[in-house]
């Protein structure tokens, strides 16, 4: 029983910290959109704080490869801002928001999960 309790309070947790990581993703696309690029940093620099305070906790839940496959992106979400390039910073951010969302989904406590 307290694993069951333990496993769907990492859940709910799991999935706050992500929620509030895309919501800060979306905003991250749309100054990308307008070409507000000094929003743009501002808002990759509140992503990746999100993300580093969010890593330390998600860290024990998920697959170590999606986890370095997310800081890459990250990475080179940064990189792109700097040089202005568009067209492949919206795919990127992408990515990334594809990537969180998925994070909850591989914590979710179901059949095949534990067994």
């Amino acid at each position: 029983m307290i694993i069951i309790l333990s496993a769907v309070g990492s859940y709910y947790a799991i999935r706050a910290l992500t929620n509030n990581l895309n919501n800060t993703l979306i905003q991250l696309e749309k100054n990308v959109v307008n070409e507000e690029w000094s929003k743009a940093e501002k808002t990759y620099q509140e992503v990746k704080k999100q993300w580093d305070r969010a890593q330390k906790i998600i860290t024990l839940f998920i697959d170590h490869s999606d986890l370095r496959h997310l800081n890459i992106s990250l990475n080179r979400i940064s990189r792109l801002i700097e040089i202005k390039n568009k067209n492949e910073l919206l795919p990127e951010i992408d990515v990334v928001k594809d990537l969180v969302t998925d994070i909850p989904e591989e914590e979710k406590l179901s059949l095949n999960n534990i067994f």
